[in-house]
């Protein structure tokens, strides 16, 4: 099943605004998962699915593909 939105798995600070700003400027629908990572296990974990090295920003496609720095 194909997802209707992306959705990016990020914090402040973790260089996630360019991914927002270039979906906003396309007119994607997105959703943000905050996550900072460096904050403990519990942050990692919501990660962790999507990207197993648990780093962010992440990106999530409608087919759901990962996409990662």
């Amino acid at each position: 099943m194909v997802n209707a939105a992306y959705t990016i798995y990020g914090a402040l600070g973790s260089g996630s605004v360019p991914v927002e700003a270039t979906l906003t400027l396309l007119g994607q629908p997105y959703a943000v998962i905050e996550a900072p990572t460096w904050e403990g296990e519990s942050e990692q974990a919501k990660v962790a699915a999507v990207n197993p090295l648990k780093q962010i920003p992440a990106l999530v496609t409608p087919a759901g593909e990962t996409i990662t720095e």
